[in-house]
């Protein structure tokens, strides 16, 4: 049975994350989500098996900061002014992977998904494990997404570790926006004439 909490409870779930919980589902400020550490291959392997996910689909990154996100992909100057341009919330970035990150937790692929949720129980417990997390939405693979952690608890509670008893704010998925090929993958809450307006991209 997974143990469940609410955002009060931020400190007991980062030594739970630290230790033997591995997989959290909590709601974002999109819809729904199921995470984990992204270098716990573990638990990512334990999270495609409870969506029923492709195995070569690799999962989204969510990071607390640019700083984090640098870590782990690599930015030029536009992509750097438009992080800071659009700040925290759901658009998800396209961007190349670091040489030296294992390419496991992508499938292979040279490039990763990353956004910086606008929720502060997320970034708060990005920090306090002080790595990003690999979070996609909590549902199986091609249904509708979850808004609601009573809907979570009724069809996930044998199988992930942790549950954030408390509802998501919608049902609309994030943008994503490839800064490669500067064009967008999927249309969330975000268009595009946003993001070239705050990211002055051509400019």
């Amino acid at each position: 049975m997974s143990e469940l909490f609410t955002r009060n409870d931020l400190s007991t779930v980062i030594d739970l994350m630290k230790n033997d919980k591995k997989v959290i589902a909590m709601p974002t400020d999109t819809v729904f989500g199921i995470g984990c550490v992204y270098d716990d291959l573990l638990s990512l392997e334990r999270i495609k098996q409870i969506k029923h996910r492709d195995p070569r689909k690799a999962l989204p990154m969510m990071c607390s900061n640019l700083e984090m996100i640098e870590r782990i992909a690599i930015l030029n100057d536009d992509d750097r002014r438009l992080v800071k341009a659009m700040g925290k919330g759901a658009i998800t970035y396209i961007f190349r992977l670091r040489e030296e990150i294992d390419r496991t937790i992508t499938n292979g692929l040279d490039t990763i998904a990353i956004r910086i949720p606008d929720d502060d129980f997320i970034i708060g417990l990005i920090e306090g494990i002080n790595k990003p997390l690999l979070v996609t939405s909590m549902n199986i693979s091609n249904e509708p997404s979850i808004r609601y952690a009573s809907e979570v608890i009724a069809k996930f509670n044998d199988q992930v570790d942790i549950i954030i008893n408390e509802d998501a704010l919608s049902t609309v998925s994030s943008t994503i926006y490839d800064t490669i090929n500067h064009r967008i993958l999927r249309q969330g809450a975000i268009d595009l004439k946003t993001i070239e307006e705050k990211g002055s991209l051509h400019g």
